[in-house]
This record gives structure tokens, C-alpha cells and sequence, in this order.
């Protein structure tokens, strides 16, 4: 017999184990996106929440930047934490990134950005709620001291 003849004899059972293989599920790789979510990409009292989705509970650092390039980021956060809400934002533009590091403190992968415009009330708009509530409060003060003062008609 000539090597070429056992070919068919080595083929198929190779054939057999290489489709068994392909039935059994592969592993999955992990997926290394983050997600990260603003509440709104606008404000008008200084106030957003920020959430993030990540793999594993990972450590992340959430950075905010005047520009959408991050040249100068500013970290808000380092931990494993998935949502912040921050407040006291002074009208602008802001730019969020969520990154996700390695037990080096390296980035191994960045969130989308997003962005958020804070514009506050204008301070007429703030004095006119004001003055509403002030007459609000005195009518409302009115009416007590009025139905709590005696009547004549009632004294006997």
C-alpha cells in the first residue's frame, strides 16, 4: 500500500472532530466598551447625572474638559462606581469622557464623549419667581390673620 491510500483514513475522522468542535460554543472575548449616559445635554440649574456602564466593575476615571479634545481634562472621579451626579456648574459648555484602566493606572479603553450645555435662569427671570412667591406668601398670610381675627356676630 502507498501513503496516498491512508490519506482517507486520517481525513475522516480529523473531518468528524473538526465538526464535533464546531457544535461546542466558543468563548467569549470580553467586550471592552463603556458606555456613558447624561441625564440631558442641557441644564438650566447647574445640576447633571452622569451613568456609565462598564465589564467586570472595573476601576474608571471620569474626566470633564472645557474642550472637546480633553487638552486640559479635570478628574472628577477614580473608583468603581457607576453614576455621579454633579452640581454647581457655572453656565458653558461641558465634555465628559468615562475611562476604563488596568491595575498599571493605564487607560485601556475611553468612553464615547458627551457633551453638556448648562445655561442658567436669567437673574430676571430668578427676581420675578421671587416677587410671584412674595405676594403668594402675604395673600396667603391675609386670609389667615383674617379668619383668625373675632368676628361680632359671633360673641354672645
Amino acid at each position: 500500500r502507498s501513503p496516498m491510500m491512508r490519506l482517507p483514513q486520517f481525513v475522516f475522522p480529523c473531518t468528524m472532530v473538526a465538526a464535533c468542535l464546531s457544535l461546542l460554543p466558543l468563548p467569549t472575548i470580553a467586550n471592552t466598551q463603556i458606555s456613558l449616559q447624561l441625564s440631558s445635554s442641557s441644564s438650566n440649574d447647574g445640576v447633571a447625572r452622569l451613568s456609565w456602564t462598564t465589564v467586570d466593575d472595573a476601576l474608571v476615571l471620569l474626566q470633564q474638559s472645557g474642550s472637546e479634545s480633553f487638552q486640559h481634562p479635570q478628574i472628577l472621579y477614580q473608583g468603581k462606581d457607576s453614576a455621579t451626579t454633579l452640581t454647581g456648574l457655572r453656565n458653558g459648555t461641558y465634555f465628559y469622557r468615562v475611562g476604563e484602566f488596568d491595575h498599571e493606572q493605564k487607560a485601556t479603553v475611553w468612553s464615547d464623549t458627551v457633551s453638556l450645555e448648562v445655561k442658567h435662569h436669567s437673574l430676571q427671570r430668578a427676581w420675578s419667581f421671587f416677587a410671584v412667591g412674595v405676594v403668594v406668601f402675604l395673600g396667603t398670610l391675609g386670609l389667615i390673620v383674617r379668619g383668625a381675627a373675632p368676628r361680632g356676630s359671633d360673641q354672645a
